[in-house]
């Protein structure tokens, strides 16, 4: 009995010295069963996609947040050509080349004062105005811009049966005074049309007796079949005498012209009567309106 007592103490105590051993062998750490471990937020952490730009986050092996960016929102946009202002390659602008009375071509060139400063042999030409300016881009020799649809300043008085409006506010559809069988008649307007004025674009400076002051391109067409290059001190300009004219810098980004309802297209610019620039679009544009089913074209700007 006394040995057999001996032996179970002996194997208890070997499997309590077995247990403290087992205990240690983790450094002295001791974990629960089943217990989760939350890892530092740099390499667990999910962070929320902006819907916006559509980013997306992933984590690399060192628990650093790598972000990559959806390019859709970069769109360039539209290609720059023909009736499209868009973006151009190799550092190049869009520019406008006036083609007629209610048409523009843009072009991928650059803006230019004379031949030489054209230097790509594809676009050899300074295509410029030849009247009280000089604006130009560059393009091919035989390439043809309408530099004179360039018109009026967008802060020119418009007379309307409400009063004086500027021309830049003005929207197809809207009634102005025209000229009709030598007298004032309330017109709606057919068209509107605006023009990049471009690089050294001059106007015409005609300032009237009242003190009245009209600009406009120098090819933009008085009422009487002249145009403004030809004005001096002392003419008319539609019944309204002048007391000085000055060729000056163009201030403005844009410049701006209309075509009333009648058959003159003549409306009243800060006092004076004035032709328009886009007379031989008329037909077109009133055939255009009677096929949208409307009195005028709808209201659009070129």
């Amino acid at each position: 009995m006394l040995n057999l007592k001996y032996s179970v103490t002996l194997t208890l105590a070997a499997a309590l010295c077995a247990c403290a051993s087992n205990a240690t062998t983790d450094g002295g750490s001791d974990v629960p069963t089943g217990d989760t471990i939350v890892g530092e937020s740099g390499s667990t952490d999910t962070p929320a996609v902006d819907s916006a730009t559509n980013d997306t986050v992933s984590t690399d092996a060192t628990g650093t947040d790598v972000v990559a960016t959806d390019t859709a929102g970069t769109d360039a946009g539209p290609a720059c050509g023909e009736t499209m202002r868009g973006t151009c390659a190799g550092g190049l602008m869009c520019l406008e080349c006036p083609l007629g009375p209610i048409m523009v071509h843009y072009l991928c060139t650059t803006p230019c004062t004379s031949d030489a400063q054209c230097t790509d042999a594809s676009r050899p030409h300074c295509n410029r105005e030849t009247m009280g300016g000089a604006a130009g881009i560059c393009t091919t020799a035989t390439y043809v811009c309408s530099w004179g649809a360039r018109c009026a300043s967008p802060n020119t008085l418009v007379a309307t049966p409400s009063g004086d409006r500027r021309i830049e506010d003005l929207r197809a559809g809207d009634v102005v005074y025209s000229v009709v069988r030598e007298a004032f008649v309330a017109v709606p307007l057919l068209a509107v049309h605006s023009v990049d004025a471009g690089v050294g674009h001059h106007v015409v400076r005609v300032t009237l007796e009242s003190g009245r002051v009209v600009e406009m391109s120098p090819g933009h067409p008085t009422a009487d079949g002249r145009v403004f290059a030809d004005l001096r001190e002392g003419d008319v300009l539609g019944g309204a005498a002048i007391s000085r004219v000055e060729t000056v810098p163009y201030a403005y980004a844009r410049t701006y012209d209309v075509l009333p309802d009648s058959e003159s297209g003549a409306y009243v610019a800060s006092g004076a009567v004035v032709g328009t620039t886009l007379l031989d679009a008329r037909a077109e544009l009133r055939a255009s309106s009677v096929r949208a089913g409307t009195g005028v074209s709808p209201s659009r700007r070129w």
